[in-house]
């Protein structure tokens, strides 16, 4: 155990001023930065005068020119972030604005930007309510040189990173920054990023094999529609529906169709290299770990989160909103039954009152019509759950 006594502090006043005068010798820096990690571990709940004066070094640090000198100093920093965040509360924006442009102007997806993206992920989990929300939202919305598609493209190829540890903290960042920004002044000040973001969401949803990697991203699609009004909720209705939703009948080619979607979206598609922005992102079907299945069940999930928000926040604009009748008529029983049993699951939590009488004769309507003689090839289990459905609309007094 290391006291916090004259020697310490000589020894770190010595490693600050090495930092300082010695700025352009990486390894030097590295050393030192190693040699503080030990040295406030070892100090333990006594680090914080140490911290007082090293932080604004570690700062500066995450602007050097070597990826090794910006890794040690994001690890640093993870170490003892929830000190930094106490100690230096009116400088976490300065932070925060660091880090967004180290991933923007990163060249690669090293494991340093890796790191970075962690750091971000942490930063903003320890914000609260006395940090100034107004200033990370100009960082994420109306700060002129910060290139925030570019942004949103590097997160979405980390998303696909080796690394599981990787792939979470940028779900993380992505769920955290709905939390920051407003969204409904996004639109008006830059329509595509919304659609972007809601992209990215859905993106990761069709292609990560990780079941807690796709629950994280749905849980952040659910936060990002609830901030919408009724008419940005419309928008992004309409344009998720009419761009994607002929992608879920196409189980064996969805995530090539997705990648080449978001693509021509954007506008930034090379056929020499498949690549969006000049970013690999998933060209070949290699790519994607996840089985023909699992694209269509978490394409299902993700529909199916999108129709109970907007029943149970718009209940008397639904049908205006979203044309359940093109789920319902579909042939893919995966789209279909998830349509089904959300429309059942919101009758179970909010009663008969939270969807209007068009949208419950056409659910009345189309399930009769499975159990009709044309469709006795119905799957066994199929026409269970469309009996059970019957069955709870008649105890309503519905059917």
């Amino acid at each position: 155990m290391v006291h916090l006594n004259r020697d310490v502090l000589k020894l770190s006043d010595i490693l600050i001023a090495l930092i300082k005068h010695d700025s352009k010798d990486w390894r030097i820096i590295l050393s030192c930065i190693t040699a503080f990690k030990y040295l406030l571990l070892s100090c333990e709940n006594n680090s914080d005068t140490i911290l007082l004066k090293l932080y604004p070094q570690i700062y500066k640090c995450l602007s050097n020119q070597t990826e090794d000198v910006i890794m040690a100093s994001c690890q640093l920093l993870n170490t003892f972030l929830k000190s930094v965040v106490v100690l230096f509360k009116s400088n976490i924006i300065d932070l925060i604005h660091s880090l967004t442009n180290l991933i923007v102007n990163a060249d690669e997806l090293t494991s340093t930007v890796s790191s970075v993206v962690e750091l971000l992920s942490r930063v903003l989990s320890f914000t609260d309510s006395s940090v100034d929300y107004c200033k990370i939202n100009d960082i994420f919305m109306l700060n002129p040189n910060f290139e925030i598609q570019k942004f949103y493209l590097k997160l979405l190829q980390l998303c696909q990173h080796s690394s599981l540890d990787v792939r979470t903290s940028t779900i993380m960042s992505l769920a955290y920054i709905v939390k920051y920004i407003n969204i409904n002044v996004l639109f008006k000040e830059s329509p595509e990023v919304p659609k972007l973001y809601a992209y990215v969401l859905f993106y990761i949803t069709l292609t990560q094999p990780d079941q807690s990697i796709r629950d994280h991203c749905q849980n952040a699609f659910s936060s990002f529609l609830e901030t919408l009004t009724f008419d940005n909720l419309d928008l992004i209705t309409r344009w998720w529906c009419s761009t994607h939703i002929k992608l879920l009948s196409h189980p064996s080619r969805t995530p090539i169709l997705i990648t080449h979607e978001f693509a021509n979206f954007h506008n930034v598609f090379s056929e020499e290299n498949n690549c969006v922005g000049g970013y690999q992102i998933g060209a070949t079907s290699n790519s994607f770990e996840n089985t023909e299945i699992d694209c269509r069940i978490s394409a299902s999930l993700l529909l199916s989160k999108l129709i109970e928000k907007q029943i149970t926040k718009f209940s008397s604009y639904v049908d205006s909103v979203l044309d359940i009748s093109q789920f319902l008529q579909s042939t893919d029983y995966f789209i279909k039954y998830s349509v089904l049993l959300t429309i059942l699951e919101v009758i179970i939590k909010h009663g008969l009152c939270s969807i209007n009488e068009t949208t419950l004769e056409l659910i009345r309507s189309q399930l009769f019509k499975e159990l009709s003689y044309e469709n006795m090839n119905t799957e066994n289990n199929v026409r269970d759950e469309i009996f059970s459905f019957i069955n709870l609309l008649e105890s309503f007094k519905v059917v």
